[in-house]
């Protein structure tokens, strides 16, 4: 008999099958709409960017009891399904032909204003149903045989044989089935969750409260209290009955927020509605959060920096010729992605190394420092490599060739650009990112996924509208947009010395 476990490993695989689907999105965009490179990888980001960040708004919902963990995963992978099928639908497949009579080609031309408009809500919804599947997914908390880590090896292996069948079975499937199966896969979770709804809620606990929600209430309750006088000593603030009174110490910085903790006269004791009476604890966690933030948009400037790298790293090398001795290639493409994991998995020491030898405070200004470093160093490089593509693209006559055309440079010249975009890639991962989480306040620290992942959505979401802006101001004047459609005429030199200028005016910054 399946239980709520089994269920919830169809929704991870699900889930897996949905992410093949989006990356294949890219594809279907610029092969059959026709679509530009960077306009296809703008769209990827920006949804991937905003299922980051939304998940603050789903945990609101579950804070306040409007909506159940158990009907939010119901909703979500409802929704993610939903949207998968209208994706389906929205391309010219043979079923929709047959229905309708129209154009079945693969093609820009066949696509009707109907399915445009389906198109456009498949997203919408995949967005919902992706970012309340991570909220929930996160803050469910499991009971029964199966502990975490048995758990986390359960969804590793499902997904490893995903990653590995999904993609073969599919390479000559037609985008309708590429993007049906995951619709599929999601109905029959769906259809797993509800088949005994009553002993599924079982195995539910009420999530955490969100660290959104709390600073949100701090600053309603400072608001409606701004004309009060904040007292000298936090022992006249409210705290909690249990709370020990010799435990709770405040900071002298952000004190107007205690204003959230000043007790009514009518109300000693007694905590009637959060929205407008905070206890101590929550206020110090709030400022503990607000403190955060300088160094949480740091984090999301580095973000940025490295999802424009990552995205015209692979572009930039691709087309460049395999380094052979013999006829034999000894450096290829290959090579150059396993040096970059390389060094990315080189700093899993490192990042083990800072936690014993530094303070938290100072393992975190000095990875970010770290950081900073190495993506002045990546765009200096990516720069003057690029400068020498372009130069040898010039002089062999290639600029308006085919884009399959093999450009006489190695491969090898890229390989100190994915040595340090991998070690500023694994700094991001081992260093800031675990420092950043052990900043955030205790009771709030089950939660710190969602933190991180709400700034590298910021951060994915900057990168897609810096590269929009910098195109349009590089169109002033008559000029040419520096991120055209193919590789040989955009300007990325340029677009990696004005990078290169942010990050040591940031840099000087910080420091």
């Amino acid at each position: 008999m399946l239980n709520f476990m089994d269920s919830l490993k169809m929704i991870h695989a699900a889930g897996i099958v949905e992410n093949y689907a989006l990356v294949m999105l890219i594809v279907y965009l610029t092969d059959v709409w026709g679509s530009g490179i960077i306009q296809a990888f703008g769209w990827i980001k920006m949804l991937f960017g905003i299922t980051k960040a939304m998940p603050f708004a789903i945990l609101f919902l579950m804070d306040h009891n409007y909506i159940g963990s158990y009907s939010m995963l119901i909703i979500s992978t409802t929704a993610s399904a939903l949207g998968m099928g209208f994706l389906s639908i929205s391309t010219p497949s043979w079923l929709y032909t047959r229905i309708t009579g129209s154009c079945g080609e693969y093609k820009m031309k066949c696509i009707s204003e109907t399915q445009l408009s389906l198109f456009y809500w498949a997203l919408i919804l995949i967005l919902i149903g992706r970012s309340a599947r991570q909220a929930t997914m996160e803050t469910l908390n499991f009971k029964g045989n199966a502990n975490e880590r048995e758990l986390k090896k359960h969804f590793v292996t499902s997904g490893s044989y995903f990653a590995v069948l999904h993609p073969s079975l599919l390479v000559f499937a037609p985008w309708s089935i590429i993007f049906g199966i995951s619709s599929i896969c999601s109905s029959l979770a769906v259809f797993l969750l509800m088949g005994k709804s009553w002993s599924h809620k079982l195995y539910i606990n009420k999530p955490e409260r969100s660290p959104v929600t709390s600073v949100l209430r701090v600053f309603m309750a400072t608001i409606l209290k701004i004309n009060q006088k904040l007292p000298y000593e936090s022992a006249f603030l409210f705290k909690e009955i249990d709370q020990d009174n010799s435990s709770l110490r405040g900071r002298s910085s952000l004190r107007f927020l205690e204003k959230a903790a000043i007790e009514p006269p009518n109300g000693k004791g007694r905590r009637l509605n959060r929205w407008t009476l905070c206890n101590f604890q929550e206020v110090e966690d709030a400022k503990t959060l607000v403190r955060m933030l300088p160094v949480g948009l740091m984090f999301a400037f580095l973000v940025l920096i490295n999802s424009i790298a990552s995205v015209y790293f692979l572009q930039q090398a691709k087309r460049l010729k395999p380094l052979s001795v013999y006829g034999i290639e000894v450096v290829n493409m290959s090579n150059l992605i396993f040096f970059y994991i390389s060094a990315k998995e080189e700093l899993h020491k490192e990042g083990r190394n800072y936690n014993r030898m530094l303070q938290n405070k100072e393992k975190l200004f000095r990875g970010v420092k770290e950081a900073l470093i190495h993506a002045i160093i990546y765009c200096v490089v990516a720069a003057l490599v690029e400068k020498s593509r372009l130069s040898v693209i010039r002089k062999h006559g290639l600029a308006y060739r085919p884009d399959h055309e093999i450009i006489p440079m190695t491969i090898f010249w890229f390989f100190p650009q994915a040595f340090v975009l991998g070690r500023f890639y694994g700094i991001l991962e081992r260093i800031v990112r675990i420092s950043l989480a052990e900043e955030m306040p205790l009771p709030m620290r089950n939660l710190k996924k969602f933190v991180f992942d709400g700034f590298v959505g910021v951060g994915i979401i900057s990168g897609v509208v810096v590269v929009y802006l910098v195109g349009k101001v590089s169109e002033m004047g008559g000029g040419a947009n520096w991120f055209q459609h193919d590789t040989e005429n955009r300007r990325l030199d340029l677009f990696y010395w004005v990078l290169t200028v942010l990050c040591i005016l940031v840099f000087i910054r910080w420091k």
